[in-house]
């Protein structure tokens, strides 16, 4: 399929693009922006740049990823899949495209960046995909950075995503993933929040947690590195008390209690 090189990147600013287009991930950063929330400086590569590294080989790609809904070994469908992906090149004007809107992004200034993973059916009402797919951090301008974005394509193949794909009931053919390139920033604190007790699914209880920077900023909030702050915000006063107890918290409050590992 040939695609205009107008199809290939979305930027910061411009009106939200189609979840079709930008993926779940890419779509939600365009809504934050549109709405004037400030977000660190991105642009997302379109679903067109996949489809353009795949080129001919894409009918082949789809066939054989819903021979794992027919009963293929996923581990091995998986790996044929991000080989096929991962040999592939883009082609000259693909890569133009994407070194100039790297460099208008940056604007000759020597930034990390993330490269993050945006699935069409990623952050959907339905499914998250949350964890299967894989982002690159700490990257620059440059070839490097290409790979990175090759790396981050095949692993909408990768054997979790497919597996999640079939116990989720969701369509293991016509997988496409859109990339987003984003401004790293040196946080003091990062955080992660949820608008429902991922325990239970209660709505009426929203738990975050926060941490201050670590050596690995950007993950300790989510994966438990150095010494996270817990806070369970209750909207009805169903929320446990400070110490995991029964008692109901007055409506709004807030109940914090830092989860540090121990050896």
């Amino acid at each position: 399929m040939t695609r205009s090189a107008d199809d290939l990147i979305v930027r910061m600013g411009e009106p939200p693009a189609p979840v079709s287009r930008v993926g779940g991930k890419g779509y939600n950063l365009s809504l934050l922006a549109h709405h004037g929330i400030r977000v660190p400086p991105f642009l997302v590569l379109t679903t067109a740049v996949f489809e353009r590294l795949a080129g001919d080989l894409l009918p082949a790609l789809d066939e054989l990823a819903a021979s794992a809904a027919q009963g293929a070994p996923p581990a091995q469908v998986a790996e044929q899949l991000q080989t096929r992906v991962l040999t592939a090149s883009f082609d000259a004007e693909t890569e133009r495209a994407i070194a100039e809107a790297v460099g208008e992004l940056i604007g000759g200034r020597d930034r990390l960046l993330a490269v993050r993973s945006s699935a069409i059916d990623e952050d959907s009402d339905e499914h998250s995909f949350a964890g299967q797919l894989d982002s690159y951090l700490f990257q620059r301008a440059g070839s490097g950075l290409l790979t990175s974005v090759k790396r981050c394509l095949a692993s909408a193949f990768n054997e979790r995503a497919l597996v999640y794909r079939l116990a989720h009931g969701l369509p293991a053919s016509a997988i496409r993933a859109a990339v987003v390139i984003q401004e790293m920033v040196e946080a003091e604190v990062a955080g992660v929040a949820f608008t429902a007790n991922p325990i239970g699914g209660n709505p009426e209880q929203r738990p975050s947690r926060s941490t201050a920077s670590t050596p690995s900023p950007g993950w300790s909030a989510s994966r438990t590195a150095g010494c996270p702050t817990s806070a369970l915000i209750s909207r009805s006063g169903s929320a446990p008390g400070r110490s995991g107890s029964s008692t109901p918290a007055p409506t709004g409050s807030i109940t914090t209690r830092p989860r540090c590992r121990t050896t």
